[in-house]
């Protein structure tokens, strides 16, 4: 029984969101990029991805997906930021929300009205 209390306090509350941070960390030092260009490009990256294995149709439902993603990475980071007990950033949060969809939208307006 010592054992397995020993053992559980061991693992994080949410495994989640350390995975998410140590990725984003990870990524940003091998980068040398600052996590707002990683949401860039993150949301260009999905984007351009979706674009190609569908040749190009849904991009709408792409378009809310990469929406969706960006509020659950956000919904973590402020979770997270609040377990280690720091304030959640609003401003940072919408500016993320901001970096990761404003391009794929740009993108996505830009080849509708090329055709």
């Amino acid at each position: 029984m010592a054992f397995q209390k020993a053992y559980t306090e061991e693992i994080p509350e949410s495994l989640m969101e350390e995975l998410n941070q140590s990725f984003k960390s990870l990524v940003e030092s091998w980068r040398c990029l600052s996590r707002d260009v990683l949401h860039v490009y993150a949301g260009v990256f999905f984007y351009l991805i979706w674009v190609l294995i569908f040749k190009g149709r849904n991009q709408v439902i792409c378009l809310f997906l990469i929406l969706t993603i960006s509020l659950l990475n956000e919904a973590l980071d402020i979770s997270y930021s609040l377990k280690q007990g720091s304030q959640a950033n609003r401003g940072e949060s919408l500016s993320d929300i901001f970096n990761t969809v404003f391009l794929p939208v740009v993108i996505f307006l830009f080849l509708k009205f090329l055709k």
